[in-house]
């Protein structure tokens, strides 16, 4: 058997690092897999550095990166004879696809050439018609959540729910983390180390986490890190609001951090105000951290999060909920241990295993 992983490779994120786990299973159970990489960025450079098999395929332009419909044939098209050329002279098994534009670019060249496509769906789907061609462009669909999966066109019928498996993930102590952070960015022992990680765009609504921010008691005692790389409007925008708040000197930016989970383990709390959070990786990261998790009660957040047991959820329509928790948190200057205890607990039992990632097995060796 001899699966690959396509990707673009100019950027790194849940998708790739929820790959780079089933690819080392995959290592360990003697089956050949690797990356395929269309361009030069941050997630080949991650490879290369932690020494993954991978392989450059250069491909100039995606469909979907632009949402224009005729745009999107242009692409696939463009790009079918190098992909199909590649399956056919690697003698590849199965494709196993991550994101939309490598979804829509590796598919039918795939199908054609008999060969098994998984498309693997990690963002919730519109109800646009357009969807239902998926039954015709995989063989298998596999979504990484329940909020997800309910998404998913009605005439799939092969398709299931998988959870992401975080059995690679280190866990640090959080006193050696959090002193870490704090001489590093030269933070005062009482300073409540806030964080945002992920994409910093519209879809995140980092901007309604740093506007709460900025209606605490206690602007003095905290410090807000906003790590993940940037959509540029978006970013423009949060900054626009920044330089007109006083609370822009509690505020950092990290385009890309090498080792987030220590990261994590040294935050305090971590807020996700996301809007349809499709999964919420970084949930599980944070749980498995022992970092409290406050998140919005949108998307799969509640799939993961019993309120007040393994987390907090606010809701986003009124503001002063998510004030009022973290002002409660100020004066009480004391994290809950039990919820975070809860998180952990939660987090470890069901998804620091290799559940899932047998799951993925049985569905590559299908007669489909």
């Amino acid at each position: 058997m001899k699966v690959v992983f396509p990707f673009s490779g100019s950027s790194i994120g849940g998708s790739q690092l929820s790959c780079v786990t089933i690819y080392n299973f995959l290592t360990k159970k003697n089956i050949y897999s690797k990356f395929i990489i269309h361009k030069d960025g941050n997630f080949k450079n991650y490879l290369k550095k932690n020494m993954i098999k991978y392989e450059n395929l250069q491909l100039k332009n995606l469909p979907g990166e632009n949402p224009n419909i005729i745009i999107i044939f242009f692409f696939i098209i463009k790009n079918f004879y190098k992909i199909f050329n590649y399956i056919k002279k690697n003698n590849i098994d199965i494709v196993h696809g991550n994101t939309l534009s490598i979804n829509l670019a590796w598919s039918l060249p795939t199908l054609l050439a008999k060969k098994k496509f998984i498309w693997h769906q990690r963002q919730p789907l519109s109800k646009s018609f357009y969807w239902k061609s998926i039954k015709y462009l995989s063989s298998y669909v596999i979504a990484n959540s329940n909020f997800v999966f309910e998404t998913l066109p009605s005439n799939i019928l092969n398709k299931k729910r998988i959870y992401n498996s975080f059995v690679d993930n280190k866990i640090y102590n959080t006193n050696q983390t959090k002193n870490y952070l704090l001489n590093k960015y030269n933070l005062k022992k009482n300073h409540l180390i806030i964080g945002f990680v992920g994409r910093v765009e519209k879809s995140k609504d980092v901007l309604f986490t740093i506007k709460v921010l900025e209606k605490l008691n206690n602007e003095q005692k905290f410090h807000f890190f906003i790590i993940g790389q940037q959509n540029k409007s978006y970013l423009k925008e949060i900054n626009t609001f920044i330089k007109k708040s006083h609370i822009k000197k509690n505020i950092t930016f990290i385009n890309f951090e090498k080792n987030i989970n220590k990261f994590i383990s040294g935050i305090d709390i971590l807020i996700s105000s996301s809007r349809n959070e499709a999964f919420g990786r970084i949930l599980i990261e944070a749980m498995l951290q022992k970092t409290l998790l406050i998140c919005s009660n949108q998307g799969a957040h509640p799939e993961l999060i019993n309120d007040g047991f393994n987390g907090l959820l606010f809701n986003k329509s009124d503001p002063n909920e998510l004030t009022n928790i973290l002002n409660n948190l100020f004066e009480l200057n004391n994290i809950n241990q039990k919820i975070i205890n809860n998180a952990y607990n939660y987090a470890y039992n069901n998804f620091y295993n290799d559940n899932g990632l047998l799951e993925i097995i049985d569905i590559y060796n299908m007669d489909i």
